[in-house]
């Protein structure tokens, strides 16, 4: 399913930073110079479509990609406008994070990102149903109706998600 989240209505910008002290863990924007890099990583840790898709974050002024960086290593990342205009993701984080609430700092950043860019709203694509909970309670997120099975239709066969 997609989902619909109020970029006029989010968590404020600093919310998640003692998480994210406490992680010893910086977010910021992705800079060119470290593409292949950041590709390389999504490619090893998730898939090659994913890696695909978010190269085009490299594309966009201001890149539309956030790092999650530890020590000088990406552990996780958030992209917007990647594969359609509005949408958010897609996000990942590496296994030893998952449960923390480094999404949620990530998500923050990425949905504030669109807000300053002019959007009202985000659009969520292809929303895992374990996922939507987490959307609906810390982001106010809306499912869309008639939204499934999305834009993520008609693939190539053999491209991976």
């Amino acid at each position: 399913m997609d989902m619909l989240i109020r970029l006029y209505d989010l968590p404020p910008r600093g919310r998640y930073q003692s998480c994210l002290d406490e992680l010893a863990l910086d977010l910021r924007r992705a800079r060119s110079y470290e593409k292949s890099q950041v590709l390389d990583w999504v490619r090893q840790h998730f898939s090659r479509g994913w890696a695909d898709e978010i190269s085009a974050a490299f594309a966009r002024d201001p890149i539309s990609l956030f790092l999650a960086i530890r020590e000088g290593q990406i552990v996780g990342f958030a992209a917007y406008e990647v594969t359609c205009r509005g949408f958010a993701g897609p996000i990942g984080l590496h296994p030893d994070l998952r449960g923390t609430q480094l999404c949620h700092a990530l998500s923050n950043c990425v949905f504030h990102a669109m807000a300053d860019d002019g959007h009202a709203y985000a659009v969520l694509g292809g929303i895992r149903p374990d996922f939507a909970p987490l959307q609906r309670r810390y982001f106010k997120a809306v499912e869309i109706p008639g939204s499934t099975p999305g834009i993520y239709t008609s693939r190539l066969l053999g491209a991976d998600s």
